[in-house]
């Protein structure tokens, strides 16, 4: 149901809005206010909108029709700046009302926006880490560097500078349909994971059958699940698929192994992988931000391999 409602939600608000604000303009030309809020959509839109669930490329598809109403708006114009200040002088009540429900929503997706942008600010130390997938297109399903871009990991105090990625198929995807009870449906079932770091693996369950979404069990969190220690840091890699682990207990691994697949086991609602860090230092164990190959991502960001 989320993933419908999500897809949904990504779609029509802001194409709606481009709708709203072309025909608007051809009536009675453009309102500065009405411009900034369809923007502010946009870009939301754009950047935080559930479009894995459908395909990203719509996004890139809402940027272009974006520009072609920005165009349109303005192509009878000489300046913009002449014909804004020009508007900014009709005022009337009608527009005044306006103004009381526009001025309170251009303020929320301004917050909105910055809580997006600021999601990108990690706390240091860091931990930077070969990304666990090859040859593909990956997307950050949850994931952030604030507890509102990170919500779902906000709970678990380890958890809240997790990731957790999901691939892409051809149509931009992380499935075939917008959702499945079918694991083999969603591209990243059965991917071959790669060691991030070389380290010991101090703890390790292989066994877990994986779910049928969107169920989840809430009684073993991880699922099937490896930790790799390197000196104070420590790896994990949940929800992989039931017996493909290849590695064992204390068993080294290098960075590069193949040490599994991606799965659904665990509390788990879809295939995903979940991947956190932890530093250990002078006893005490923190949650530690995570950067792949040098890289830094928030929610919604795509990784090619």
């Amino acid at each position: 149901m989320i993933p419908i409602v999500l897809t949904v939600v990504t779609i029509v608000i802001p194409f709606a809005s481009l709708l709203v604000l072309s025909m608007e303009g051809k009536k009675r030309g453009v309102r500065i206010e009405n411009y900034i809020l369809a923007l502010l959509i946009v870009i939301f839109a754009y950047f935080c909108g559930g479009w894995l669930y459908s395909s990203v490329y719509l996004k890139y598809l809402l940027a272009f029709v974006f520009l072609l109403t920005t165009v349109f708006y303005f192509k009878k114009r000489k300046k913009m700046a002449a014909s804004l200040a020009s508007n900014a002088k009709i005022w009337n009540r009608k527009r005044y009302y306006g103004l009381v429900w526009k001025v309170p929503l251009i303020a929320g997706f301004t917050f909105l926006c910055y809580i997006y942008f600021s999601s990108r600010i990690y706390p240091e130390p860091s931990v930077d880490i070969q990304f666990p997938f090859k040859n593909g297109d990956y997307i950050i399903m949850q994931g952030g560097g604030n507890k509102y871009m990170n919500i779902i990991h906000s709970e678990n105090t380890y958890a809240i500078l997790a990731f957790d990625i999901v691939k892409l198929n051809s149509f931009g995807g992380r499935a075939r349909t917008v959702f499945s009870k079918d694991n083999r449906q969603y591209e990243v079932f059965g991917e071959k994971l790669y060691a991030p770091i070389s380290g010991k693996v101090v703890a390790m369950k292989r066994d877990m059958p994986d779910n049928v979404p969107p169920d989840a069990n809430q009684d073993e969190k991880a699922g099937n699940h490896i930790v790799i220690q390197n000196g104070n840091t420590f790896v994990m890699l949940a929800h992989l698929r039931q017996r493909t682990i290849t590695v064992k207990q204390n068993e080294l691994v290098k960075a590069g192994d193949y040490i599994g697949d991606a799965g659904n086991s665990g509390n788990s609602l879809e295939p995903h992988l979940h991947i956190e860090a932890r530093q250990t230092i002078d006893g005490v164990t923190t949650p530690s931000a995570i950067k792949f190959d040098g890289g830094t991502y928030t929610y919604n960001d795509l990784i090619k391999k």
